[in-house]
């Protein structure tokens, strides 16, 4: 068994996507992994680069040279942002059949991961998504962490109701994109239905829109084997040490939650969660007293023409900014609702 070959003119089965943006000294440890890969079926590997300004360009031309008809390198001309480049890959540039992820900064170690996957995928219509198990490589300790178990209820079932379980995180760890293969046509028809949520520069990932739809469209499937390498580099974006900049981050994940829950019109209760949540996690965090940088990115959003919930959310924790004494109380009622 070994990886087929894709004529420039036929439709793959599989489509790897490599993101990148400045990640030289990265991506041929990405693409290497890719390549080793070895499968029954055909493939294709589109590097979706955003404008780098590194050494990006020079090595992906290299490699697309050397596969022709493996490789497809696309050079975006301007930056269009992690979101932009992702989904105008997904609609314009991914033919196969399925779709599978990687980030430029990672890397996969199991030849048969797409194998595995894609046994899964073909032989169970229930499914949307195969997830699998890996290895957290925390580059400036050079330490590993294996993760190879996960538990959720999206396991099993499927449907609108189970958006809510991803909204929630009810799971044992949060999905890693660059293990993951899904079904291209399903997950793409609703993307292109669902714009008003990946729209705007505010948007802080692809995370909750993608696993949204998955539970959506069918049922999760894991695998236990380690497959990939998900690298946690210090300054990151996932993972800066500034503290505005994590502030703001959380803000616009939980902004990003309600507005998921709005759309699909979840039931009320879910949306109530979601705004007692967000209010009490930084209630809790600022018991003492909110800090500038806080009320100062919160205002940000506050005029913003965003969803009921967080409207709610918003002027609840700029009301309860004045009065610790108000802080104070609603906590008590919190923690007594949440035995």
């Amino acid at each position: 068994m070994d990886n087929e070959v894709c004529d420039i003119n036929s439709i793959p089965e599989v489509t790897v996507l490599i993101i990148i943006y400045n990640q030289g000294q990265y991506i041929k440890q990405t693409i290497d992994s890719i390549l080793s890969q070895k499968t029954d079926f055909s493939f294709e590997i589109v590097v979706a680069d955003d404008c780098s300004t590194d050494c990006t360009r020079q090595i992906c031309e290299l490699y697309q040279n050397n596969y022709p008809y493996l490789i497809n390198y696309v050079r975006r001309e301007k930056n269009l942002g992690l979101i932009g480049n992702l989904f105008t890959a997904f609609f314009n540039e991914c033919r196969g059949r399925y779709i599978a992820t990687c980030a430029g900064d990672d890397y996969w170690i199991d030849e048969y991961k797409l194998q595995k996957q894609y046994v899964i995928l073909n032989s169970r219509p229930d499914i949307s998504v195969v997830l699998t198990g890996y290895r957290k490589f925390f580059e400036e300790s050079g330490t590993f962490l294996d993760i190879n178990k996960w538990e959720s209820p999206l396991l099993r079932t499927k449907g609108k109701k189970m958006i809510k379980s991803v909204l929630y995180e009810n799971f044992s760890f949060f999905p890693v994109v660059s293990s993951i293969l899904f079904r291209n046509k399903e997950t793409i028809q609703m993307l292109k239905k669902c714009k008003s949520l990946y729209s705007g520069e505010r948007v802080p990932g692809e995370a909750m829109i993608l696993l949204s739809i998955f539970a959506l469209n069918g049922k999760y499937a894991f695998l236990e084997d380690l497959t990939t390498v998900y690298r946690i580099r210090k300054g990151s974006l996932s993972h800066t040490d500034s503290i505005k900049h994590k502030i703001d981050f959380a803000i616009r994940y939980s902004i990003q939650k309600m507005d998921v829950a709005e759309y699909f019109n979840l039931a009320a209760t879910v949306k109530y969660k979601l705004v007692i949540k967000f209010v009490f996690q930084y209630l809790y965090i600022y018991q003492d007293g909110f800090s500038s940088e806080f009320i100062e990115i919160l205002n940000k959003y506050s005029n913003e023409k965003r969803s009921v919930c967080l409207k709610r959310a918003i002027t609840t924790i700029l009301l309860l900014s004045k009065s610790k004494v108000l802080r104070d109380l609603f906590l008590i009622i919190l923690n007594f609702k949440n035995r």
